[in-house]
């Protein structure tokens, strides 16, 4: 990536090229009901095993918003889309969930 600079004179600057590394999402066993939802979500799992996994929920720039686990309710957050993502044996998973 780079950016792309365009002065009120009409000046053009690029910043130095930049790598990104994207990580996907990977769905996995623990998801958040009602999605996308106007009050709480919950998090849930099939799999009673998971209860000790923890679920964190962050917003779309990235801040923490809180640590959940299954069973938990998450409260109404302000309008927008928010990421969630948990860890099972080393392995990363996650998905997010819309608040309207």
């Amino acid at each position: 990536y780079r950016v792309k600079q365009v002065d009120l004179d009409g000046q053009i600057d690029y910043s130095p090229i930049v790598s990104a590394r994207l990580q996907a999402l990977i769905a996995g066993p623990i998801s958040l009901n009602q999605n996308p939802s106007s009050g709480s979500v919950y998090v849930s799992s099939e799999d009673e095993e998971l209860d000790t996994i923890e679920l964190r929920l962050y917003t779309s720039d990235g801040q923490l918003i809180g640590q959940y686990f299954i069973g938990d309710e998450i409260n109404r957050q302000p309008p927008g889309v928010y990421y969630f993502s948990y860890r099972i044996n080393e392995r990363e998973y996650g998905g997010k969930v819309i608040w309207n």
